[in-house]
């Protein structure tokens, strides 16, 4: 029981992500069930990504490096362009918590040598 509903789960992430290239990856989907995130709150936040990809390519969501003139390389987070207020305040609550919740369960290892 509990197997069919985490694959109906990564079925239904699958075809949300169909439009958006890499929003949330299926296993992140399922993560945010499993943490009691309602779909509602999924929903919003793939849309803050699919936004952030057509908008100005600064405002995507996420850690990137850039480059300067000279070849020095930047780090650049970033949480998003802001939205223009077209959620409810608690819905926005929800959707921070479970960005903060997926990037505590993500340990991010730098391999480069210094």
């Amino acid at each position: 029981m509990k197997k069919s509903w985490i694959v109906a789960c990564s079925a239904v992430a699958i075809l949300l992500l169909a439009g958006a290239a890499v929003a949330l990856t299926p296993e992140e989907v399922v993560k945010l069930r499993k943490a009691g995130v309602s779909d509602e709150t999924i929903r919003l936040m793939i849309e803050q990504e699919c936004a952030g990809r057509q908008a100005n390519p600064s405002d995507q969501i996420g850690v990137r490096e850039v480059r300067d003139a000279d070849g020095k390389a930047s780090v650049v987070h970033s949480t998003g362009a802001p939205t223009a207020g077209t959620q409810s305040e608690s819905e926005q609550e929800k959707v921070d918590k479970a960005w903060k919740m997926l990037q505590n369960q993500n340990v991010i290892i730098d391999g480069r040598r210094r």
